[in-house]
């Protein structure tokens, strides 16, 4: 097919890259004459001679993956002609015995996954500190005022009987030093 112009036609349905970001592309796999898996036109990627790439023949090879019959999406671990794990679709094309492959590097589709983990990292450890921070605000707004109040209390131990807490708060603590006074000008009756 090459002969007959197909590398022309293959090199224009695969040099247009919109949709597949900086590293997917379109292949359309054919075999040389030994068998090898190769591109009918330049890739994307790689310095071609003669307007394709062979693609090689291990079986972990986009190559093999390609012209193996097995048609679908392939995420497990597949290589391409550059040594990347990518991801692929294939589909072959019974009429000419060529197969079209779309894939993109795995690193480029997982990055905005790992992106966003390491967002949500950072957004974890400063609402960790806000937390806290916040817990000790708390923990000082509660134990400062019965703080107060056990030094009120060594003083009336101490026969201060005068001595009172500040109830101003109008929470559980305001609540306790109120209830303290009372018992304190019992006890000073």
């Amino acid at each position: 097919c090459v002969a007959c112009g197909g590398a022309g036609v293959a090199g224009e349905l695969t040099s247009h890259y919109h949709g597949l970001g900086g590293t997917g592309e379109v292949l359309i796999v054919s075999t040389d004459e030994e068998a090898r898996p190769g591109t009918l036109h330049p890739t994307r990627h790689a310095v071609d001679v003669g307007g394709g790439v062979t693609l090689g023949d291990s079986s972990g090879r986009l190559g093999a993956l390609a012209l193996s019959g097995r048609t679908g999406v392939f995420d497990d671990g597949v290589t391409d002609y550059r040594g990347e794990t990518v991801w692929v679709a294939t589909r072959r094309v019974d009429e000419t015995g060529w197969v079209v492959v779309a894939k993109v590097d795995e690193t480029e589709q997982l990055g905005p996954a790992r992106e966003f983990r390491e967002s949500l990292r950072r957004t974890a450890l400063v609402l960790a500190a806000f937390a806290i921070l916040a817990g000790f605000v708390l923990g000082l707004r509660f134990a400062i005022p019965i703080v107060h109040l056990a030094e009120v209390a060594e003083r009336i131990r101490g026969g201060d009987l005068r001595a009172r807490a500040e109830p101003g708060r109008q929470d559980e603590v305001g609540a306790l030093a109120r209830t303290f006074n009372q018992m304190a000008e019992e006890l000073e009756d």
